[in-house]
């Protein structure tokens, strides 16, 4: 699906667990897509090799749990992948509109 409806652009991707963003990595891996996650207890430089590795297009997808909702921006990302429920429309806003 995010072949057909993203065509290869550069996406966040919000998800409720870390368990799910590692196995949302793999499957982006497994179909020839470019991915990497990372989450609020990924080592300092291993995050910040991932956050790198995305902004410079390394990565076509960042797979993140609780990590990038505020104050991270790439303007060349253009899609966005909202796999974490939220009842609240302030982080809704922040994570859709990266």
């Amino acid at each position: 699906n995010w072949k057909k409806h993203a065509g290869g652009r550069q996406t966040i991707c919000y998800t409720p667990t870390v368990a799910t963003a590692r196995e949302v990595v793999q499957r982006f891996q497994e179909a020839g897509i470019s991915a990497a996650e990372a989450d609020g207890k990924t080592p300092t430089a291993i995050r910040d090799e991932v956050m790198e590795g995305f902004k410079s297009g390394k990565y076509q997808v960042l797979v993140n749990c609780d990590l990038v909702s505020e104050g991270f921006n790439v303007p060349e990302c253009s899609c966005v992948i909202l796999l974490r429920p939220t009842k609240s429309l302030v982080l809704y806003l922040q994570q859709a509109m990266r």
